[in-house]
């Protein structure tokens, strides 16, 4: 009995460092075109402003004039554009706890990210045709109303894996690729 009770509370430590962890902000806004939005975990969506905290598990969103730009609290940075959505998914940054992980998905729109402090490979970027693993990188995202990408690498590199085939390749500085259902294509021109 005693040994069942240590464990329930061990395991009841450990779910609560795991809330802990990932409970906090993860970054503030830092300006806003037009308007912008957010919907924090259990709350109504709300117009967003500069200086306003954005929370692990916000969905942003901006209207199809609007732009907003958020610094995260490691020091990255999303500048989203006009019509766009981008779902924090996962944003902790805790180096003195060893923690540090960054999932954003862009289901629509664009933006550009540029990482911060964040250790390389650390920051997933998802949307509906890619999964894109950034390693020290400033990359421009777009997602088409088919939901088509197009990615162009400013610097750094990233790991791109297509969500439906699973091909994989890398891309550096200067690169860009467009990632459809069909797969992968190396690509110099923005996606339509």
């Amino acid at each position: 009995m005693r040994i069942q009770i240590i464990a329930a509370v061990a395991a009841a430590l450990t779910a609560a460092i795991s809330s802990a962890a990932l409970a906090g902000d993860a970054g503030v806004v830092e300006t806003v075109a037009e308007t912008a939005y957010g919907t924090a975990p259990s709350r109504t969506r709300m117009e967003k402003h500069a200086g306003d905290v954005v929370q692990h598990r916000e969905l942003l969103e901006t209207s199809t004039s609007g732009a907003m730009k958020v610094k995260f609290t490691d020091g990255s940075k999303l500048a989203l554009g006009a019509g766009s959505k981008a779902f924090v998914v996962a944003y902790v940054y805790k180096p003195e706890q060893s923690v540090a992980n960054a999932i954003v998905s862009l289901p629509e729109g664009s933006m550009r990210y540029v990482t911060g402090a964040m250790p390389k490979d650390h920051t997933t970027i998802y949307t509906p045709t890619a999964t894109m693993l950034l390693n020290g990188a400033d990359i421009s995202v777009g997602v088409n109303d088919r939901g088509n990408t197009h990615l162009m690498v400013e610097n750094g590199s990233v790991t791109v894996r297509s969500r439906t085939t699973g091909q994989q390749m890398v891309y550096n500085a200067g690169e860009s690729v467009d990632i459809t259902p069909t797969g992968i294509t190396t690509s110099t021109a923005a996606l339509q």
